[in-house]
């Protein structure tokens, strides 16, 4: 409850902020854009490397995107005639995606995208959570001063998010940057590796109501300890972020019992966590 109260404070002083800052928007209009990641275009087949990673980043960019849900059928030979290329290397990417746990065999020779299991779903959330925290430590001892005006700016940016797509979208740009003002390439490196997974999970956390507030307000409270180079508290800060997701991911697809379960984890985790975040 201090902790939900403290966000909501910050989430007040945060409007002040923001409308006592605006002569800040000319400035952050031009340099944000080239903080902040340009989306990926498809690989075209000239590119240097095996046409195997061209096949691999082809359909891992359908599978962030969306056009690839969780069951849908994947056949070599569709996939060789849409991408101009033989099924040796789709063979390969569907090898590499199977091995990742992204693709599942069904049937012999029947390949389809995963669906994830509760289980499967609460590790890639602790998972997420250790990562989300690690970054936002590392970030209150990295980050520039324009990179943590960027966080907060992103942050204000999602409280006035008007639909669960947008509030979605400046969330993730969020993480992106908060990884990027990390400055660890290992870090990034891994959480890479978890966004196709992160990509199975359905529809997004912020349609449940008052998530879109409560999220952004999460988002300040990391960006505000990060720009005060408090690293504790931008740690935990970041683990309630994703400890709070992971409830309505869980609700979301697997219904109260298990959002249920993960409310007292999180209850015991907080309990576990230093005293620091009561200052929110």
């Amino acid at each position: 409850m201090k902790f939900r109260a403290a966000v909501q404070s910050h989430t007040d002083e945060h409007r002040k902020w923001q409308a006592g800052n605006s002569r800040d928007e000319g400035l952050l209009s031009i340099l944000l854009p080239s903080m902040t990641r340009k989306t990926e275009q498809p690989s075209k087949l000239n590119e240097r490397g095996p046409l195997s990673d061209y096949v691999y980043r082809e359909l891992t960019l359908r599978l962030r995107s969306g056009s690839l849900r969780p069951g849908d059928r994947l056949r070599e030979q569709e996939l060789a005639e849409a991408l101009t290329v033989s099924r040796t290397p789709v063979r390969e990417a569907l090898k590499r995606l199977e091995s990742e746990g992204v693709l599942t065999f069904v049937q012999a020779r029947v390949l389809v995208v995963s669906e994830l299991s509760s289980q499967e779903v609460m590790e890639l959330y602790a998972m997420r959570e250790a990562l989300v925290g690690s970054a936002a430590r590392l970030a209150a001892v990295q980050a520039s001063i324009l990179e943590t005006k960027h966080l907060q700016h992103i942050a204000s940016q999602q409280l006035n998010a008007s639909n669960p797509d947008e509030a979605s979208a400046l969330d993730q740009m969020f993480h992106e940057a908060l990884i990027q003002a990390a400055h660890n390439r290992f870090l990034a490196r891994t959480m890479e590796g978890l966004a196709v997974t992160i990509s199975l999970l359905p529809s997004t956390t912020y349609v449940f109501p008052n998530r879109i507030q409560e999220g952004a307000a999460e988002n300040m409270v990391i960006a505000d300890c990060v720009a005060a180079r408090d690293a504790d508290g931008a740690e935990t800060a970041g683990r309630v972020h994703m400890q709070n997701a992971s409830i309505a991911r869980l609700q979301l697809m697997f219904g109260d019992s298990y959002s249920n379960e993960t409310r007292s984890l999180q209850r015991q985790a907080q309990a576990a966590s230093p005293k620091k975040q009561e200052t929110y």
